[in-house]
């Protein structure tokens, strides 16, 4: 290869295409990055060498208009930024062969099956492995619905199946919420029993409802302290690589802590799932998302790409960028020169709000010509 290495993200001003760039900061003169965006108007954009603005991925326009761009491009690697772009490429790989090189993925239907919970527990309770009890509503008529939740108890968690970043979740504590629910939210939604509810978190769920006697607060949220994940590259060859495992403090759906956590039964509950969606056809990024329970942990949710902690995991030491460009393109990109002098592994990540500037100029560039370069823009900061 000569030049830089060319990696293209989809939906590039994506929580996870952030990630992505924090992740290759330290080292942007070995690698090129173009963003592939809907809107204009999030200045972390401009942190791309090229941006390009897209129809919406759900149009008929949106295939061709990303075939034309990818042959005018020519990425290296082209990376999905949220989950329907991960089932877009990998149906993508699927019927262009001579583009799947390209594409760091497995099959179309594990993918589908990633990014619907729904399935993803229908996979898990095949495979003989641990998952959150979960109840597809849209399959079940309403008496089965009453009779799994009266078996699981209250509270209940409700999911969008194809849902992200906690995005549509809600809490149901009381019979009379979940008819409600089902008169208005059912469809597209699954049912969850809440794992690891510790009895703090439930007087807080408790004094809420209560609360809202005295009307509805401005904000809601409720902190997750014990938020387990694992995260894998599997290999073309569908060998799986080196499992990393941690714990993450969530607020609103995202990560704002992330420390390492070194446990055997976390780390081989992680190898157990990507193995088997290995064995399914799946190639590339693995995430597995788990709670504690007495009697170990249990998954509530996978995907297939990175995620919005892969720039924390970096810091921690485990290189998912590196690893993934290597085992598929048979490129290193080397280390981040922001290493030098860390131990990797040897503490935590916090994150918080950071300032991303973007000039009015390169907003109404982008916007108007559906298109950004930087190199033509040298006054960018």
């Amino acid at each position: 290869m000569t030049g830089r290495f060319h990696i293209m993200v989809l939906s590039g001003g994506s929580l996870i295409g952030q990630n992505i760039l924090d992740s290759l900061e330290g080292r942007r003169e070995r690698v090129r990055l173009t963003g592939v965006n809907q809107h204009a108007d999030h200045p972390r954009l401009y942190r791309y060498d090229r941006v390009h603005l897209c129809p919406p991925l759900e149009s008929d326009t949106f295939r061709p208009f990303l075939l034309e761009l990818i042959e005018r491009e020519r990425p290296d690697a082209i990376l999905p930024g949220r989950d329907h772009d991960t089932v877009e490429l990998a149906e993508l790989a699927a019927a262009s062969p001579e583009l799947s090189p390209r594409i760091p993925c497995g099959d179309p239907e594990a993918a589908r099956t990633m990014n619907d919970k729904g399935l993803s527990c229908r996979f898990a309770v095949r495979r003989g492995l641990p998952f959150a009890p979960t109840c597809l509503v849209e399959d079940e008529g309403r008496e089965a619905v009453r009779a799994w939740a009266a078996a699981q108890g209250f509270p209940l968690l409700a999911k969008p199946r194809r849902g992200y970043g906690s995005l549509g979740v809600r809490i149901l504590t009381r019979s009379r919420q979940l008819e409600a629910f089902l008169d208005r939210h059912g469809e597209g939604y699954i049912l969850q029993k809440y794992l690891d509810l510790r009895p703090e978190r439930e007087r807080f769920i408790e004094e809420y409802l209560r609360d809202l006697d005295c009307g509805v607060p401005l904000f809601f949220d409720l902190p997750e302290e014990g938020q387990y994940a694992g995260q894998a590259v599997i290999a073309p060859d569908g060998r799986v690589g080196r499992v990393f495992t941690s714990v993450n403090r969530m607020v609103i759906g995202r990560c704002e802590r992330s420390a390492p956590h070194l446990d055997p039964a976390l780390e081989a509950l992680t190898r157990a799932y990507a193995e088997a969606m290995a064995s399914s056809g799946w190639r590339g990024m693995f995430n597995l998302q788990c709670r504690r329970t007495p009697d170990g942990y249990a998954a509530h949710e996978m995907n297939g790409r990175m995620s919005g902690s892969t720039s924390a995991r970096r810091w921690l030491g485990y290189d998912e960028v590196r690893e993934l460009v290597s085992g598929f393109f048979g490129v290193d990109i080397g280390p981040d020169r922001r290493e030098e002098g860390v131990p990797p592994g040897e503490g935590v990540v916090c994150r918080s709000l950071s300032d991303d500037f973007a000039a009015r100029r390169d907003l109404e560039r982008l916007a108007h010509d559906r298109f950004w370069d930087r190199d033509a823009n040298p006054g960018h900061p």
